[in-house]
């Protein structure tokens, strides 16, 4: 067998499940980072998510806080792109290579 046929048939095949995995947890890691540095630098004025959490809680409206951060950032544009897109992915992936169970 050619190296890079191995390579793309034998290797590659068996790592998809885990690049997908690994690109899960970057994801979730980086919504996370982006969602802190657009709370820290807010963009001026009342601009961003961030700077709506941010001022919700200085004026300790807790509540305002949480449904911001629960209903509109995290849950909705997380879930999407978690089942939207990884998933399907993922789920392709696997019923290719033949490693459902």
């Amino acid at each position: 067998m050619k190296p890079v046929r191995l390579v793309f048939g034998v290797f590659l095949s068996a790592a998809l499940p885990r690049i997908f995995s690994g690109i899960k947890v970057g994801w979730a890691r980086a919504w996370r980072g982006l969602i802190s540095a657009e709370m820290i630098f807010g963009g001026g004025g009342a601009l961003g998510i961030g700077y709506y959490i941010n001022d919700r809680r200085t004026q300790t409206d807790i509540a305002g806080v949480f449904a911001t951060i629960i209903v509109i950032v995290i849950v909705i544009i997380g879930t999407i792109v978690e089942y939207g897109l990884f998933r399907t992915i993922e789920n392709k992936t696997l019923k290719k290579w033949g490693m459902t169970r």
